[in-house]
């Protein structure tokens, strides 16, 4: 059992993969509630990890990917953070 549960998502620009720790999180590019928070914050956050994505920005990322808010909340003026 783990005390605590924290999911780094990213660390600047930095990528790497140790037996327990991979960073940016293993999942971020497949998860809209991790990738939108980060687009919010930084969206020009470039992604180190190898692949289709590497070196694009999170906006871009999330817009390729269709991911955003539902046009409800978008219309609502929802923000993830303040």
């Amino acid at each position: 059992p783990r005390e605590i549960d924290i999911d780094i998502l990213a660390y600047g620009e930095a990528y790497f993969q140790l037996p327990n720790l991979t960073i940016p999180h293993p999942q971020l590019l497949a998860r809209d509630f991790a990738l939108l928070p980060l687009v919010e914050l930084w969206p020009d956050w470039r992604c180190p990890v190898p692949g289709k994505y590497k070196g694009w920005a999170a906006r871009d990322i999330a817009a390729d990917k269709n991911y955003g808010l539902s046009d409800t909340l978008y219309k609502a003026e929802v923000r993830l953070y303040g």
